[in-house]
């Protein structure tokens, strides 16, 4: 698919991944080839050369620094901003005409678990530690657009018999999701939020003073979320099927997006208070480790 994609456009500039990807060295040996960079996760026990031999990626991160580590939060999601700790370890294995060194990304929980995720990184060009985070973290949009046509459109309510009706099928829910995305993204256009969501990294360095994100402003009577695919789903069925006078379905809407939008203000100040870890913005990022 990617390869398809790119001879059809000849644009691509990251690729990202899970650990299926990740676990391909085909594939990335095809990216470096064509100049295209990535961010794959691999499973904890993927080895990678190192100055002291080949390692496991969990070995790497137990030998990071605590000075090492960098607070980033790699774009806002529906609870606020998805906080982690991030380090960046070059490997001495080199890819590319350029011979630049692959690297591996570690993404660390702020929770008392500490739980770790690994990245495998190239990049045709130096690139910020942002950059990467921000790669990393359009994981999440994939992710929950097929867990939105799953929910919203039945994209995995078939029964397997025939190729012909599985596809059928399949392009059929992608049209119906595709159509809700393009509707609810022109309301959104519409009707801006008052503060729009960080879609990129923001980056956070140690201080005592603690985490300064700005708390959302609490949210009056007339703000609600902007509409989503799950609330136009309800909205197109309940028109359609005409048994609730159609003011009093737009004003349910109203009022139900209206609570989510204090809910939602909620979840940002209480994600914001647990994760007060001694961190102030910063607009710089330190190079990657060698070990």
């Amino acid at each position: 698919m990617i390869r398809r994609f790119w001879l059809a456009h000849r644009a691509i500039s990251w690729v990202a991944g899970d650990e299926v990807y990740g676990a391909d060295p085909e594939l990335r040996d095809w990216l470096v080839e064509h100049r295209i960079g990535y961010v794959l996760a691999v499973k904890r026990d993927a080895m990678v050369t190192t100055a002291v031999g080949r390692r496991r990626v969990n070995a790497l991160a137990a030998k990071v620094p605590a000075h090492a580590w960098e607070t980033y939060s790699c774009a806002d999601g529906t609870k606020g901003p998805r906080l982690y700790d991030w380090a960046l370890v070059d490997t001495r294995e080199f890819d590319g005409p350029d011979n630049h060194p692959q690297q591996v990304l570690t993404r660390r929980s702020r929770t008392e678990r500490k739980d770790l995720s690994f990245f495998l990184t190239n990049s045709p060009h130096p690139v910020p530690l942002a950059m990467l985070i921000t790669v990393a973290g359009r994981r999440w949009g994939i992710e929950e657009c097929f867990e939105s046509a799953k929910n919203e459109v039945g994209l995995d309510h078939y029964q397997v018999r025939r190729y012909h009706a599985w596809y059928r099928h399949i392009t059929l829910a992608i049209v119906a999701h595709a159509w809700l995305a393009v509707t609810a993204q022109r309301h959104r256009e519409e009707h801006p939020p008052a503060i729009p969501p960080e879609t990129t990294a923001v980056g956070y360095q140690p201080h005592p003073a603690g985490l300064p994100i700005d708390e959302p402003p609490k949210p009056d009577r007339h703000t609600m979320i902007p509409l989503t695919l799950n609330e136009l789903r309800h909205i197109i069925a309940l028109f359609a099927q005409a048994l609730t006078p159609p003011a009093l379905i737009t004003w349910w809407s109203d009022w139900r997006r209206s609570h989510q939008a204090l809910g939602r203000c909620y979840h940002y100040q209480t994600r914001i208070r647990t994760t007060q870890r001694k961190t102030i913005p910063t607009a710089t990022t330190a190079g990657p480790l060698r070990l």
